[in-house]
């Protein structure tokens, strides 16, 4: 029973993930794409190319992006997007990403 029961929330997982892969565009966004936004939780401002776009009856569309300033995955919201960034805030993302090419050496 319990091997059955492994076996179909491992369908449901297959299912799942297949949805998500199949989703390469959003908004005008694509996958690939690099994008100034604010992450998700912590709301800091960051630089980074989509990698999955998420898309949920349950949740507001997000994607997870590889964020240049910390070198982390991350994941952000579609509407958290900065289209047009200020001076100032790609200096700031400049200098943190020079930051943390300058730690990995």
């Amino acid at each position: 029973m319990i091997q059955l029961f492994e076996k179909s929330l491992a369908n449901v997982y297959d299912t799942i993930m297949a949805k998500q892969e199949n989703i390469s565009e959003y908004g005008g966004y694509k996958i690939g794409d690099e994008v100034y936004c604010t992450t998700y939780i912590k709301g800091e401002l960051s630089l980074g190319k989509i990698q999955i776009i998420h898309l949920s009856d349950k949740s507001p569309p997000c994607f997870t992006f590889g964020c240049v300033v910390t070198g982390a995955c991350k994941l952000a919201m579609f509407s958290d997007i900065i289209d047009n960034p200020t001076k100032a805030q790609i200096d700031k993302v400049r200098r943190g990403s020079e930051k943390l090419r300058r730690r990995k050496k």
